[in-house]
């Protein structure tokens, strides 16, 4: 008798949890036919927002939680279910004793539900945010955002502070454009007078023909990519072979007495 009296224990206190559970059930689908009358559907799912809210909340503070706002929200969301249950029993305890009317406790009702609503939807947002690979990724997703809005702010700082130079490129094309679609082409001896512009910051070296004109600057790089033509004709240095001087035949260092000696007689 001794040895059944475990899984007798065991026995009665599931039958004694089952009791309770469906004793606070049954209060709580009463109460909430105070704010949904004649509506089950309604009345089931206010059930699942008190009674069944704080079952699901406990298993997942003990099975599923992995951080700890996790085991934060979790508890909370227990307590919200908790309270509001007990909250909607008293509440038709009250009524069924006389103690509390039932028209005057339709407002508080109201609100307990409400409450319990949008406090079980916005802890189940927050569970799911507080998870280790979620709120690694948001809290990394963060500074990515501070590193890619400060290197704009590099970025718009650094070609706000060199338009002229970035621009000056730019603005030769443009005019090299407008001088080819004009046929503006200058000859040897004819000079277009234009206004200058300066459209480079760095200071060029004027040629040493005298300063430089805005049509100069432009055509200046004109002819850098023209075929040069240079001789075939090889070099005379190179090809011609080495001529060796001939000796007199008057001796270098003749006098005058060679001279008289050698003459015929």
């Amino acid at each position: 008798m001794i040895k059944l009296l475990g899984p007798l224990a065991k026995t009665l206190f599931a039958l004694f949890i089952l009791a309770v559970f469906a004793g606070v059930m049954y209060y709580s689908f009463r109460a909430l036919g105070l704010i949904f009358p004649g509506d089950l559907a309604g009345q089931m799912f206010g059930m699942a927002l008190f009674d069944l809210a704080a079952l699901v909340w406990f298993l997942h503070f003990v099975k599923n939680c992995r951080s700890t706002m996790q085991y934060v929200f979790s508890f909370i969301g227990f307590m919200l279910g908790i309270v509001g249950t007990l909250g909607l029993v008293g509440i038709e305890v009250g009524i069924s004793s006389g103690q509390l009317e039932a028209a005057s406790m339709a407002k508080p009702l109201s609100y307990i539900f409400i409450g319990a609503l949008i406090g079980h939807l916005l802890l189940i947002y927050a569970t799911h945010a507080a998870a280790p690979e979620i709120s690694a990724e948001i809290s990394l997703g963060v500074e990515r955002a501070k590193i890619t809005a400060q290197a704009e702010k590099d970025a718009e700082r650094i070609l706000m502070n060199n338009q002229d130079a970035l621009a000056g490129p730019i603005a030769r094309e443009h005019v090299r454009r407008v001088m080819l679609e004009l046929n503006l082409q200058p000859r040897d001896s004819e000079v277009i007078d234009l206004q200058a512009l300066d459209v480079v910051r760095a200071e060029q070296p004027a040629p040493s023909g005298g300063a430089p004109n805005f049509l100069s600057r432009i055509l200046s790089g004109w002819g850098n990519g023209a075929r040069k033509f240079e001789s075939s004709v090889k070099s005379a240095a190179t090809t011609s072979q080495p001529q060796t001087p001939t000796p007199s035949p008057v001796v270098g260092d003749a006098g005058p007495g060679d001279g008289a000696n050698n003459a015929p007689k």
